[in-house]
């Protein structure tokens, strides 16, 4: 993508009008309306959008127990080491579609997180410490031949070929963690946009169809 500085500020106001003798009249648009102001970070963030979409692809992972007796308290942690080609992102921190306009109140709505509440099975948190990122998803109690389900996250890969998650799956009745590999076998195209590209792209986005 285009360095942001090199973005213009979006701006959808209607253009001024031209009256005779030279005098020019701007025609405000929904100016005193604090629930619909012109966003003028749209390109920007389009462009944040664009870039995350490409690059990161949603998965969920399903965890079986494939033994004969019950598995109590299953959590499986997977780690993503920093110097690799995989990073992760959890589905609340992805980029929502930005929108032209938007709420003068919406800065300050999406810096407000809820409460977290009660843990369910699949349910995916992503920590990071010492430049570790752990995948943490906690399983509960499964069944023989029981099957959980986790809830969606993201993983961008950074260049071609296989790279392998190490990780290790904990339960209550285990005497020590199980290890355990993801691995991931992907095909990267690099691709590069101008802004009049990604300026084209976006405003065929907001033609009417």
């Amino acid at each position: 993508m285009p360095d942001p500085a090199e973005l213009p500020k979006y701006d959808d106001r209607p253009p001024p009008v031209r009256l005779p003798g030279g005098h020019v009249i701007d025609i405000p648009m929904r100016g005193l309306d604090v629930h619909n102001q012109t966003n003028p970070q749209f390109y920007r963030e389009c462009a944040d959008f664009l870039a995350f979409k490409r690059k990161y692809k949603s998965v969920r992972l399903v965890v079986t127990n494939a033994g004969e007796c019950p598995a109590i308290g299953v959590r499986l942690e997977i780690l993503v080491r920093p110097d690799g080609a995989v990073s992760v992102i959890a589905e609340s921190k992805a980029p929502h579609p930005p929108s032209p306009r938007e709420s003068a109140l919406a800065a300050s709505r999406r810096s407000i997180h809820p409460p977290p509440g009660v843990r369910e099975p699949g349910d995916v948190s992503i920590r990071t410490d010492d430049s570790v990122t752990k995948i943490e998803i906690d399983c509960g109690s499964l069944q023989p031949g029981r099957q959980v389900w986790t809830d969606k996250f993201f993983l961008g890969i950074a260049e071609s070929g296989e790279s392998s998650l190490q990780g290790q799956v904990f339960a209550d009745n285990l005497p020590r963690p199980q290890q355990c590999a993801l691995t991931i076998d992907a095909k990267v195209d690099q691709t590069s946009m101008t802004v009049d590209d990604l300026v084209s792209v976006i405003d065929k986005m907001l033609e009417p169809e």
